[in-house]
Order: C-alpha cells, then sequence, then structure tokens
C-alpha cells in the first residue's frame, strides 16, 4: 500500500534550500531512475511517485519531477537521497550536498547568538537579586556567597562560549572560503575534463583521417608502381620499335638507291631509245604518202550488206 504524502516543508529549511541551490548539479549528472528503487525501499517515494517520475521522457525532465517530489518528502529525504546517491555511485554530487550541509548546521550555530544572550540576562538578573539578598541573615550569607561563584563561574564560561564563537565564526568564514575555492576547483576541473573529452575526440578524429589517408597513400603508391611498370613496358617497346624503324629507314634508303639506280639505267635506256626512233624516222618521213577519199553511198536499212 502506498504511504500518505509528506506534506511540503517537513523536510528541514536549510536542506530544501541546499536541494533548490543545487538543481542544475543534480538536473546535469543525475539518472533518478539509478536511485528510485533505493527510496522507494526507504519509503521516501512511492509507487505513485516513481511513476510520476519515470514517466517522464528525458532525464532532465525526470530531475525535475523528482526534486518538486523529494522536497515534500519528510525530514529523512535528504539523508536518504544523500545516501542512495553513494550507494549508485553519485559520488561527487553526494559530497557536494553533504558539505553544503555541514555549512549550513555550522552556520546555525554560529550565528546562535540569542541563547548566549538570553544566558548573559538570566546572570544579570540573578546579580541582581543576590545584592537585595546581601543585607539578609548571616546563614544565608554563606549560600549567597556560593551562588554569587556559581555565577561567575557560568559568566567565565559564556566568555569562553562567546571567545569560540568568534573563533568559530572565523573558521567559519575561513571554510566558506574555501568551499568557494573548491568549488571554483571542481568547475576548472570540469571544464578541464571537457576539454579532454573535446580533445580526445579530435585525436579520435585525426587518427581516422591518418588512417583513411594512409590507405588513400598506399592506394596511390600502388597506382605508381602500376604506372611504373607500364613506364617500363612502353620504355621497352620503344626501343624495339626505335630499332624496328632503324632498320626500317636502312631497307628504305637501300631501296631507293636501288630503285634511283634502276631509273638512272632506264632514262639512259630511254635515250638510246629515242636516239634509235630518231635514226629510223628520219629515212620515213622522205617518202610522201597520198590518200583517196571514198565517196559516201547513203544505204536503206533494209537493205542487205
Amino acid at each position: 500500500m502506498a504511504r500518505a504524502v509528506t506534506e511540503k516543508g517537513n523536510m528541514g529549511e536549510d536542506e530544501e534550500t541546499i536541494i533548490r541551490v543545487n538543481t542544475p548539479a543534480i538536473e546535469g549528472c543525475l539518472e533518478v531512475k539509478d536511485i528510485n528503487s533505493i527510496l522507494l525501499a526507504k519509503g521516501i517515494l512511492d509507487f505513485t511517485d516513481r511513476q510520476e517520475i519515470e514517466s517522464a521522457f528525458t532525464r532532465i525532465e525526470r530531475a525535475k519531477r523528482f526534486i518538486h517530489i523529494i522536497i515534500n518528502r519528510g525530514p529523512k529525504a535528504f539523508k536518504e537521497f544523500i545516501f542512495a546517491l553513494r550507494e549508485k555511485g553519485y559520488k561527487d554530487l553526494a559530497d557536494k550536498l553533504s558539505q553544503e550541509e555541514t555549512a549550513h548546521a555550522l552556520t546555525r550555530q554560529i550565528k546562535d547568538d540569542q541563547g548566549v544572550k538570553r544566558l548573559h540576562l538570566e546572570l544579570e538578573g540573578l546579580r541582581i537579586r543576590l545584592g537585595q539578598m546581601e543585607n539578609t541573615a548571616g546563614e544565608t550569607k554563606h549560600e549567597v556567597n556560593s551562588i554569587r561563584c556559581g555565577i561567575q563561574h557560568i559568566t567565565t564560561s559564556l566568555e569562553t562560549i562567546e571567545t569560540l564563537s568568534k573563533e568559530s565564526e572565523t573558521a567559519f568564514t575561513t571554510i566558506n572560503l574555501m568551499q568557494k575555492q573548491l568549488q571554483k576547483k571542481d568547475d576548472e576541473l570540469t571544464a578541464a575534463r571537457e576539454e579532454i573529452q573535446k580533445l580526445k575526440a579530435d585525436v579520435l578524429k585525426l587518427e581516422q583521417d591518418n588512417a583513411i589517408l594512409r590507405d588513400d597513400l598506399q592506394h596511390q603508391s600502388d597506382n605508381v608502381n602500376k604506372l611504373k611498370d607500364r613506364m617500363t613496358t612502353v620504355t621497352e617497346k620503344n626501343v624495339f620499335l626505335e630499332k624496328e624503324i632503324k632498320d626500317t629507314k636502312k631497307q628504305l634508303t637501300a631501296v631507293h638507291d636501288n630503285f634511283t639506280e634502276m631509273m638512272e639505267k632506264q632514262k639512259k635506256e630511254m635515250e638510246a631509245m629515242k636516239k634509235s626512233v630518231q635514226a629510223l624516222q628520219g629515212p620515213l618521213a622522205s617518202k610522201s604518202v597520198t590518200i583517196t577519199a571514198r565517196p559516201i553511198v547513203p544505204r536503206n536499212r533494209f537493205q542487205r550488206k
């Protein structure tokens, strides 16, 4: 059976203040699902609370709902919350909240001057009453002196308390300053961790890029080696072709020379033949030849030849 909902305000005022002040830190790292079971077992949350918290879609929204509920869950809620955080590995957050709780308790003790002042007033009243009793019978003087000694002892104790209060206030100021310095250090460490994470991401990206570049270089190197092999093959072919071209040129030169020689020889033979022809044409030119024209007779195409 679910327990009754605790009225708001039953958590200590300082504890509620600590949770509200540290809301960004709680929302920044806490996954409420991790601690719900412990707080449910301790009776700080009920099943309705758990269902309401875990129905949120995002981690931050679950943390917001949890904070709204936990500050209304009684005087034990803060201590059990710290316990659950430590149990589930949220040590830094638990330490932060515990340190602030201690600081608030010390502040209350240091600033509680009213009690000392009330004691001073009561002692002053006792002194006045003792002064009035000094005129009484002699048998009461011993008791009056005894009471006066007690008052003096209490006065000394109060002065000691005031001195300790002042020293405590100084110590508290020092502690508060140290806490601020520690908080600043924690913030710097958080920023440094974030920067380190970014650097790690950058290094990882560089490693991936380098791996890609190495693959590209290897691929290009393989291509270069293939091109070198092809160039070697082409060079060998070119050498072979150049040799063939030289041999062909030699053959063409020889053929050209032979052809030229033959042409010269044929030219000489032609010259000789021309001279022979001219020699033969001389006697033939002296004889005249008479050609008699024959009459043209028209003929019917049906006539026999």
